[in-house]
């Protein structure tokens, strides 16, 4: 199947506050692992983005310092009104 699971975005949805933006960002990520993992295969296997190249860029798209910091923002602003 070609379809991206849907349960990475719904699981970290409080992170994906910039919607597009962020989405261009986690396949940015996701360029740069598939680069890593096809630098010496053949030229017909590069042109394939895999579900482990997205994943990696997910993990990295989550290891942002800035994107970490969102979900404390949203925690703190829970808790300004009870």
């Amino acid at each position: 199947s070609t379809d991206l699971p849907l349960e990475p975005f719904e699981d970290n949805k409080d992170f994906f506050t910039f919607n597009g933006g962020d989405m261009e960002v986690i396949f940015t990520k996701a360029k740069f692992a598939h680069s890593v993992r096809v630098f010496s295969m053949a030229k017909e296997d590069k042109k394939k983005l895999s579900r482990a190249d997205f994943k990696a860029g997910l993990a990295a798209f989550l290891k942002m310092d800035n994107v970490q910091k969102r979900c404390q923002v949203n925690e703190l602003i829970s808790y300004m009104y009870l």
